[in-house]
């Protein structure tokens, strides 16, 4: 009836916020299917703990100004390893948060095409030759992280770009 009609119209009213997901995973396997999955306003935690990488955790996924994609540790994340978080074109609007990154150098960063990416209260303590995180893209924001413990060749953050186009904003 009449009262069917007007919960439709509250549920279809609802800010889309609402329909977000917090999603917590205890894996790397768990993780990538997630940022596969991802929608706008989407919180991913990946559980306490030290996780090794064989390979990298890829995101492309695109959200929007005003409901990124969260992805964060829940508690003390360590990633380790051969690889880590690499963003790949058209990734937008996703936010890192909250790790200590001890995997490889030159395995953080943000490729050609992608744009408004932060990254925010992080530790970066990468071994051996190369940067600790690669800014591509444009209009990414790196605050609150604390870079380490460098003691081979490469930069704390390098800002590249595409072809002679250097990385904006």
């Amino acid at each position: 009836g009449i009262m069917k009609k007007y919960l439709l119209l509250i549920v279809l009213a609802m800010p889309a916020r609402l329909l977000a997901d917090n999603i917590l995973v205890s894996s790397l396997a768990d993780l990538q299917q997630a940022i596969g999955k991802a929608k706008p306003g989407d919180v991913i935690q990946l559980k306490s703990g030290v996780y090794t990488t064989t390979g990298d955790i890829v995101i492309n996924k695109t959200s929007t100004k005003s409901q990124p994609i969260i992805i964060s540790a829940q508690g003390a994340v360590e990633i380790t390893g051969a690889g880590g978080f690499s963003f790949v074109s058209p990734a937008a609007y996703v936010t890192i948060k909250g790790f200590k990154f001890t995997h490889a150098a030159s395995k953080a960063r943000t490729g050609s095409g992608t744009s408004f990416i932060r990254w925010t209260h992080n530790i970066f303590e990468t071994p051996g030759t190369g940067d600790y995180l690669t800014i591509a893209g444009s209009d990414h924001e790196v605050d609150y992280n604390t870079f380490r413990n460098k003691d081979s060749l490469g930069k704390f953050i390098a800002i590249r770009g595409t072809g002679n186009q250097i990385a904006e904003r």
